[in-house]
């Protein structure tokens, strides 16, 4: 059976009263109700189901340099976010598998460009996988490096 989790948008503010002047901060924050955790505007590693089914396609691979190359991937969520985007991917390659695991993040400082930049594979198939922040790994495809 599949979990359920629902993310709720939280407003929190703070009120702090420094020498007679009072300051008042807010933020959106949300919470996931499986874990009951408060995630404020900080990027977190998300699960493979972030993702819709279909939502991580990738493309053939283009040569960069010697045994480098740019593998563009887009990201689909599976549900809108507004003001939130990919803000990094983090990338592993052994034994054959490419291993991702994409950041979310508030958009507006420096996103994720739109591929994975990958070093040092010998030309062969690759199974790329997600893996999940708790190392639960899902396949996504196969990327063939000529």
């Amino acid at each position: 059976m599949k979990k359920i989790t629902q993310r709720i948008l939280i407003p929190v503010a703070a009120v702090v009263c420094l020498g007679g002047v009072t300051l008042v901060a807010g933020a959106m924050g949300w919470s996931d109700t499986a874990s009951g955790t408060l995630r404020f505007l900080t990027s977190s590693e998300e699960k493979r189901d972030f993702f819709a089914d279909d939502g991580i396609r990738v493309e053939e691979p283009i040569p960069t340099g010697e045994r480098k190359y740019r593998i563009p991937i887009e990201l689909e969520t599976a549900i809108a976010h507004s003001a939130w985007g990919v803000d990094s991917v983090k990338v592993s390659v052994a034994d054959g598998r490419i291993e991702m695991t994409a950041r979310y993040a508030l958009v507006g400082r420096e996103m994720f460009p739109g591929y994975l930049e990958i070093e040092g594979v010998e030309p062969g198939d690759y199974e790329l996988q997600y893996r999940d922040p708790d190392g639960s790994l899902h396949p996504v495809g196969e990327v063939t490096f000529p």
